[in-house]
């Protein structure tokens, strides 16, 4: 697997991710305790207020995708949503920031750890971090994100079932 290219990146260039490799099952555990344990009220302001707002992710369907963030430009998005005074139909910025506060401390404090840790050491590296959610009937156009500054990219993926298989974009006949 030694062939690399700007589409196939050398993972050794990434040290920082380590972290987060060597401790995906208590990240991906964290996220399952949201999904399965988080009141109703919790999951609609996840996607309320910590979901992304910008069409960054291009799809053929709506609602096949879904996402909420921890940390937005290289702040926790509680410290995003004051210094921006961002105004919610249905909350305001105090209450807004104060409970994605609780929701990160709540059900994200291992994944909040290691982003501070990597960020420290790594000249704050990290400046988004979100959950994503495929959903059944997902189609994802393949596209990159032309950002001189993010190394970020989605591969073409449909998501064809409940079970989650997923084909690659160009793979369909």
């Amino acid at each position: 697997m030694g062939n690399y290219s700007e589409y196939n990146l050398d993972p050794t260039q990434f040290s920082f991710l380590n972290h987060f490799r060597d401790n995906w099952r208590a990240i991906a555990a964290e996220f399952t305790q949201f999904t399965e344990t988080s009141s109703a009220e919790e999951r609609t302001f996840a996607d309320e207020v910590l979901g992304p707002k910008s069409q960054t992710l291009k799809t053929r369907k709506k609602g096949k995708y879904s996402a909420f963030g921890i940390l937005f430009q290289g702040v926790f998005i509680e410290e995003y949503i004051l210094s921006h005074q961002i105004q919610y139909p249905h909350y305001t910025s105090n209450d807004a920031s104060q409970r994605a506060l609780k929701l990160r401390q709540k059900y994200y404090p291992k994944l909040s750890e290691l982003i501070v840790d990597v960020n420290s050491a790594n000249d704050r590296i990290f400046r988004n971090v979100y959950f994503g959610t495929y959903h059944p009937g997902l189609d994802i156009k393949l596209h990159v994100n032309n950002h001189p500054h993010m190394n970020r990219g989605y591969l073409g993926l449909i998501v064809t079932d409940l079970h989650g298989h997923i084909s690659l974009w160009h793979d369909q006949s």
